[in-house]
């Protein structure tokens, strides 16, 4: 962990912006095809991947904006090296308006399923021609096992659902219940090239379920995960959770 630290301040940082005003954009970092990214801090737009010597493809992408790719950047050793990049917003953008899962059933993907799922996209600008999209996860329990997809030509503020045979994906069995799987596409077209929002998907049915009380007062119900996540261990006490219905035995015998 020391040894992390003393690297802490090498390898390749930069700020992401707006080309024509400046402001920091949310964009993701990629090297060399890593399966792990690198994201900026939205509100400033800066980054930091530590990375040894070496020199790397670095591809540069934020929703909405035209996507760098920067073939071979050298990484020296000591102190980061700089790559600054100004994104240009696109003429066009793709961004997820729906999608449908085709599993013969609930209509949900389930933990252990195999199945496919059609995604539509809506263009909010100029015409787009010739679309693929390719399908990424954002998180754990999920793995498109088909993640390219085709789309017909969607033309200025329109929506049109990815070609069959659409994207198909894996759960694993262990995903849990009302688990929220994100995913985002990652789309080309004849025109440019960009990426959209994440959007969510629920794994199965939430397998809680909240009750509303049927007196007067909220009662707490004792519920062992809770009391794993007491402070230093420590299950709550059940008879604080209730407050008093009434003044205690030595009240009412001075009230008498």
């Amino acid at each position: 962990m020391l040894a992390y630290f003393e690297r802490s301040y090498e390898g390749l940082r930069g700020i992401v912006t707006d080309v024509n005003t400046g402001a920091p954009l949310a964009a993701e970092i990629r090297l060399d095809e890593n399966p792990f990214p690198s994201y900026t801090d939205p509100d400033l737009g800066d980054y930091h991947r530590i990375v040894l010597p070496g020199s790397y493809g670095v591809e540069v992408s934020a929703s909405g904006y035209e996507t760098r790719t920067f073939p071979a950047v050298p990484v020296a050793g000591g102190d980061a090296t700089r790559l600054d990049v100004a994104l240009a917003p696109l003429p066009g953008n793709l961004q997820p308006a729906g999608s449908r899962v085709e599993d013969g059933g609930n209509g949900l993907i389930d933990p252990g399923e195999t199945t496919a799922l059609a995604v539509s996209l809506r263009n909010t600008g100029s015409p787009f021609t010739g679309i693929s999209a390719t399908l990424e996860p954002v998180g754990w329990y999920v793995d498109p096992t088909r993640p390219l997809a085709t789309f017909p030509d969607i033309a200025t503020n329109e929506t049109a659902e990815s070609d069959a045979p659409h994207y198909e994906l894996s759960v694993s069995p262990s995903a849990p219940p009302g688990h929220q799987a994100g995913f985002y596409l990652r789309w080309e077209t004849a025109e440019s090239r960009g990426i959209t929002e994440p959007f969510f998907l629920p794994v199965g049915e939430p397998d809680c379920e909240l009750v509303a009380a049927t007196d007067r007062y909220a009662r707490a119900t004792w519920n062992p995960g809770a009391a794993a996540r007491g402070s230093r261990g420590r299950a709550p006490s059940r008879r604080a959770a209730v407050p008093p219905r009434g003044p205690s035995r030595a009240t009412r015998s001075r009230r008498s």
